[in-house]
């Protein structure tokens, strides 16, 4: 259970970071 829950949270944190990283990059396009 401990596993299952520690997963669900670094799945959460990657989508977290990707999702960060496509706004970092609609800000640049943006900016252009």
């Amino acid at each position: 259970m401990v596993a299952f829950v520690s997963r669900m949270i670094l799945i959460n944190e990657d989508n977290i970071l990707s999702f960060k990283d496509a706004a970092a990059r609609l800000i640049r396009f943006s900016k252009d």
